[in-house]
């Protein structure tokens, strides 16, 4: 159910790697605010406040045993 998501947050952070040449995380972590990745289930941005800027992540209900959309964060 989330490894479309577990999968792209992978890649946001191997992004980060990238942009920062490194794989210490005080290198790289700092590198995750100006990432900006289209993954599968839609595109990363982060803010100044480093928040993603549009998640791709929807709160559902069930309504007669199928998925309802609430809000989409």
């Amino acid at each position: 159910m989330y490894s479309i998501s577990f999968y792209d947050g992978v890649m946001v952070i191997a992004e980060a790697m990238k942009k920062a040449n490194s794989i210490d995380p005080t290198k790289f972590a700092p590198a995750m605010a100006t990432v900006s990745y289209h993954g599968i289930a839609g595109t990363y941005e982060f803010d100044k406040n480093r928040d993603l800027k549009n998640s791709p992540v929807t709160v559902y209900h069930f309504s007669h045993d199928m998925p309802v959309p609430v809000k989409t964060y």
